[in-house]
């Protein structure tokens, strides 16, 4: 017992730190192989990663909606309960023939009735109206971190990026590949260099959670891309070479204003609607990549 104890702890801390041995394999596949054939597994790895990633948003999608439905259900009968019984009053009420007096007499008793009963039934009515204003709000707040799917598009974004290279570096792939007999490595090789930034930069990505959105320097990175934007329109078009220094620059980029970028501590939660801060932290992202890693 004490062994296959061992073993399933083995075998789930392996999985939980599976992205960061894969993007070591990667960066050593890229520098004793070409640097095209880590980048096509890279690509297979991160489409997986994806696909996990949008499982767990459709089951937490759907488990969202049936809380939502089973809340609408609950309200429903409470009110179909209480038409019912009023339908049934008023049917006794039509059918029982009642003299004058009778009838004054009951007016009289309900009156006093509804008299005293009337500051309890106020009181009861004015906290089950905030009970449920207070699990509305509450309801609220959790659909809407469920629906948040910052991460998949951050993470589909770079995706299509790879997949962009993985493709540019196909031919490098298949002159490797007609090489191997003669040698291991492809010399030279021109997706060495994005082959290898990008399995460095494969770490981070699959190993922390990502993005980070309460930090800061988001409007300057936003307007490098904008110039690589430019860059890419007037020199890719003629030599389509460089759009592969030209989307690593912008994976780099990225990857590195998610590690080091240093992190707002905002006042209220509308502050961080309002793009409002109150002074930068001096803490980096570095220590969350070092407590991933251990």
């Amino acid at each position: 017992m004490m062994g296959s104890e061992k073993l399933s702890g083995w075998v789930l801390s392996v999985l939980h730190k599976l992205p960061g041995i894969v993007a070591i394999m990667l960066v050593l596949l890229s520098i004793t192989t070409c640097g095209g054939l880590s980048l096509c597994i890279g690509c297979i790895f991160y489409f997986l990663k994806l696909t996990q990633m949008s499982q767990d948003y459709i089951e937490q999608l759907v488990v969202t909606v049936l809380k939502y439905f089973a809340r609408q259900f609950r309200r429903n009968p409470t009110s179909d309960v209480s038409q019912n019984t009023h339908e049934d009053d008023t049917q006794k009420e039509g059918s029982s023939p009642q003299t004058e007096e009778g009838a004054e007499i009951e007016n009289k008793v309900e009156n006093l009735v509804a008299m005293d009963n009337s500051s309890s039934e106020e009181s009861k009515v004015e906290s089950d109206q905030t009970d449920e204003k207070s699990i509305e709000n509450r309801n609220q707040m959790e659909e809407s971190r469920v629906v948040n799917c910052d991460d998949i598009f951050f993470h589909f974004s770079i995706f299509m990026m790879w997949c962009i290279m993985a493709g540019l570096s196909v031919p490098s792939v298949l002159t490797w590949a007609h090489n191997f007999k003669y040698s291991t490595m492809l010399q030279p090789d021109p997706s060495f260099v994005p082959g290898l930034l990008l399995s460095i930069c494969a770490l981070p990505l699959w190993h922390m959670d990502l993005p980070k959105t309460e930090i800061c320097g988001y409007s300057y990175l936003g307007q490098i891309l904008t110039l690589l934007v430019g860059v890419t329109l007037i020199y890719s078009s003629v030599f389509l070479h460089r759009l592969n220094y030209i989307i690593t620059s912008v994976i780099v980029l990225v990857t590195c204003h998610q590690m080091l970028a240093s992190k707002y501590e905002f006042s209220d939660d509308s502050d961080i609607n309002d793009s409002t801060t109150t002074g930068p932290e001096t803490e980096t992202s570095s220590s969350d990549v070092k407590a991933k890693l251990e």
